[in-house]
Order: C-alpha cells, then structure tokens, then sequence
C-alpha cells in the first residue's frame, strides 16, 4: 500500500507539470510549439481521471455530501444555510450542482479542451479513449478507460436523468452543445459497453507502452480485477433496471453471474489509495470534510446499528461527550432541521464520522465486494441467479464486517442471529428484499450517491421523515436540478430533455425509478 500511495502523489506532481506545458486556449496551430507535447500521455491522464473521479474534498462535499449523504440519511446537516438536508433548492444550491457537474463534463455545455482544466475526470477518460483506441495493441487501455467511463457516468445519469453521454466531451471537435441521450438510451449502452470491454481485456499484451502498469491506482494493471470490476459493475447497473425494464436486466445479470467472473472477496473492492500527507487530492475527502465540523452522523444510522447490536457502530460514529447524567455513547443528528432548530443544537452531544473512516490515509470505496453479495442476493430472490439468497446475503454481512476487522465467529454469528438481521425464512419477497437492501445501506456506509439510487429503486430501507417538508413534501428528492451554466449555455438541448423527462424538478423521476410513480 505504500508503493501505492507513493505512486499516486509522484504521478499527480508529473501530471501537474505536465499541464503546465498544455495550459492555455486553443488557438489551433498558432500556438503549437514542435518541442512541446499538445497531448499528455494516456498514462497521465488516467491517472488523474482516477485520482479526481471519486471526488476531490471540495466536489465531493458539494454534491455526494451534501445532497446524497443527506438525502439518504448517513449524515445531518449542522450549518442553517445548507439547503440539500431540507430537500430544497436554492442558496448554493446550484453552485454544489455545478461543482459536481464541471468535475465530470466541464464548464460550457459539457466540453472542453484540453488545456483549459483537465481536472475533469470525464474529459481526461476520454482522451484516453481517443488516444489509444485505433491502436490494437492498447485494447486494454482502451477497455479499462470504457469502463472507467461507465462508472463515472453512471453517478452522472443517476442523479440528473437525461444527461449529455454519445455526445459529452465532444469538445475537440466542436461540438460545445452535446444533445442530452434519453436515460434509457445511456442504461442500455453502459450495459453493452460494459459486456465488451470486459471481453476486450487481453492478458497477453504486455509492455509499459500498452499497459497503464503503476499509473492504474485502483488494481495496478491487474487485469483480471478489472474484468470481475467491469462485470459487478454490469451487475449494478442491470439491477438498477430492474423494475423499469425486467427483460434487460434478466438478461444481463443471468449473464454475468452463468458466465462471467466478478468479485470473490474483499481484495477484489475496488478503491482509490489515499494518503496522510501531500496535496488535498490524494487525502481522504471525509477527512477533510470532518475537520469544517459541518455535519454528524444521522439519527437514522446511529439508531439502526444500535437497534441492531451493529459492531459496525463504534466504526461509523464516534463517541459523544458525556454530561454526568448521559450514558449514551452515540447520538446521531436528526435529518432535515431548519435553521431555528438547528440554531439550538449543541452539536458536541452528537456523534461525528468514526476515526477509521475519517483518516486522511483511508481508502476511498468505488465498488466494494460486499454491495456485489446483496447484488447476488436480490438476483437469486428474482430467480435470475444460481445459489441461495440466505447465502449471498449472509456472506455480503460477513465481508462487510470483515472489512473492519470483525472476523470473532461467535461475534459475527451472534449478529446474525440479531431478529432483525436473521433472514426472514419464508418471508415474503418484499420482506426479504428489505432485508438485502438495508444491509447494503449499512453495507455502503457513506457512498450516498448509490444508497441514495438503491433507495429510490427500492423504497428500503425506510427513512425517518424530516420534520419540515422543503420543496418535496417531505419525500426524498428523485433528481437534482439541471445546472444553471448548462441551461444558459445548452438551453435548447437542456430544455428538450426537460420536457421528455416530465419536467426539471426535484420530484421528477428519473427513467428507472418506478417506486414512487
């Protein structure tokens, strides 16, 4: 792990140098200097779209922080002028989107140049893309950067709906006002281009120049763990359209779990290394986020683990201080107070984010293996996958508390003898579906953005109603709101995909969030 912390501060310093010999407009060739790149290596430039894509501390506070952490209840918010914990729109509001959509796409209608802020994870994939896909004998650049891509957007097209995606990052060839793809459109072609790359991976192409070797932060070139990624990623997504779209979704999950090799074991998680020191984009953004004193962990999470007996409490909350009379260890912070309630909170009676997850040097999670195991499970429950779903739902509990190293059998087994842990035997499908889903709730503690999908999939795990209704009626919002630069600089494209979706709404659906329709 320190090679690999090592490898990602050196890289993100060469790339930093790098830019600076790219930096500047694009002026075509008036401005080409023969003894300068015009293009950084593909090498570089995936290893910024990993190191930036999970969110820099600033990104991610705006947009998975304070709109889907909240919105799923993982964290309360402390500060009276943040909105999102409210379910409303308005204030910074627009700015937190923006961040979170510039991170991805860039500024001005979801393209940019190279040159002008390749922070921009989405662009910097796809010149990765451009640069090696006509060459055979980088197919497996070319395959690792198609998945990347898929996850990036993925997050993107789960918290918009209609979003730019056969046209996004068409800047370099001047199309600065990409159309917006039909969510359904994006789902069916993520889920191809999934199943494709992961066939295209060819461990027998070696060479530094056609491999990413230490420029790959997340598995370090280890091709076969990017496959079982690509494929657990398939399986994500299939069952995120399970409900809109049954047919699809059988279809890809049967395939994946008949044929195709995914995540076995915690060592296959997907993560981005973090370290202690160096530039904030290499730290953990949780702790960089703790130490604003911004928020604490949700009534709903402290009050669910302890219910539970969860041995994952001491992990995910810190201890309170206590007044003499006060034997509570943990407290957690009711969701969705106004700004007069919040005006009376004395917020060291609550408890902050868990050390272990709070360290500058802990891992940021991308996809973990045990989400793949409750993924397993809701398939076997649909009659879409081998095995038994008590199975896959057990080993997903264990996996998860084994990433914190509870591993005493006695303890883990007591667990899950707990009566709302024990599988519900002959339970109806929807009681055994919650079960799966509020597991992996507790499972994929503090990645909200995909917590917050699975919620509005699902229904599950049932949240605790906040006491003001802001701008939803009190119902967790569906989407977040279009950015105001995208409607001033894509108007008519933003304005189309408006109409199709049924409107530009917190409370407009996303394509396959049937739940609430």
């Amino acid at each position: 792990m320190t090679s690999i912390k090592a490898s990602l501060l050196s890289l993100t310093a060469a790339l930093l140098a790098g830019l600076l010999l790219v930096s500047g407009c694009d002026f075509g060739d008036i401005n080409d200097d023969p003894t300068r790149p015009n293009e950084l290596d593909p090498d570089l430039l995936f290893s910024r779209s990993t190191t930036y894509g999970p969110l820099r501390y600033n990104v991610y506070q705006r947009s998975q922080h304070l709109f889907a952490n909240l919105y799923v209840q993982y964290f309360a918010n402390l500060v009276p002028a943040f909105p999102t914990g409210r379910y409303e729109s308005g204030g910074p509001y627009d700015d937190w989107a923006t961040s979170f959509w510039q991170a991805t796409y860039a500024a001005h209608g979801g393209v940019q140049f190279v040159g002008e802020n390749v922070s921009n994870s989405g662009v910097n994939v796809q010149q990765v893309i451009r640069q090696t896909r006509d060459d055979p004998q980088k197919i497996n650049q070319t395959a690792i950067a198609r998945i990347w891509k898929v996850w990036l957007l993925h997050r993107v097209t789960d918290a918009w709906g209609d979003v730019p995606y056969s046209e996004a990052f068409g800047g370099l060839e001047g199309n600065r006002t990409p159309t917006f793809d039909p969510q359904e459109e994006i789902y069916a072609d993520m889920l191809s281009t999934l199943q494709s790359a992961a066939s295209n991976l060819d461990p027998g192409i070696t060479g530094d120049r056609f491999r990413f070797g230490d420029a790959d932060l997340i598995y370090q070139d280890d091709l076969a763990k990017w496959r079982k990624f690509a494929n657990s990623l398939r399986l994500r997504l299939a069952m995120r359209v399970s409900e809109v779209d049954p047919e699809l979704a059988e279809q890809h999950v049967s395939d994946v779990l008949d044929n195709q090799p995914i995540m076995d074991g915690n060592e296959d998680s997907a993560q981005r290394p973090s370290t202690s020191g160096g530039d904030f984009v290499t730290q953990n953004p949780l702790s960089i986020i703790a130490s604003f004193n911004d928020d604490r962990v949700s009534e709903k999470v402290v009050s669910t683990l302890r219910a539970y007996e969860d041995p994952r409490l001491p992990v995910y909350a810190d201890t309170i201080i206590n007044a003499p009379r006060d034997t509570v260890l943990f407290r957690g912070l009711p969701n969705g107070l106004d700004a007069a309630q919040l005006s009376g909170v004395q917020s060291f009676k609550y408890s902050r984010l868990g050390d272990p997850l709070r360290a500058a040097d802990a891992p940021i999670p991308i996809l973990l293996y045990p989400e793949v195991k409750f993924l397993e499970a809701e398939a076997a429950l649909r009659g879409w996958g081998p095995g038994n779903a008590r199975q896959h739902y057990e080993e997903g509990i264990r996996a998860s508390l084994a990433m914190y190293g509870i591993t005493d059998p006695a303890l883990v087994q007591q667990y899950l003898q707990q009566p709302e842990v024990a599988w519900k035997e002959g339970g109806s499908f929807d009681a055994q579906l919650e079960q799966v889903i509020t597991q992996k709730w507790i499972a994929i503690f503090t990645q909200g953005f995909e917590a917050w999908a699975e919620y509005r999939r699902t229904g599950y795990p049932e949240l605790i109603q906040i006491p003001n209704p802001g701008q939803t009626n009190g119902n967790v919002p569906s989407r977040i709101l279009y950015p105001n630069t995208e409607k001033n600089t894509n108007a008519e494209n933003v304005r189309a995909a408006s109409q199709r979706m049924g409107g530009d709404a917190m409370t407009t659906d996303v394509w396959w969030d049937v739940d609430s329709q």
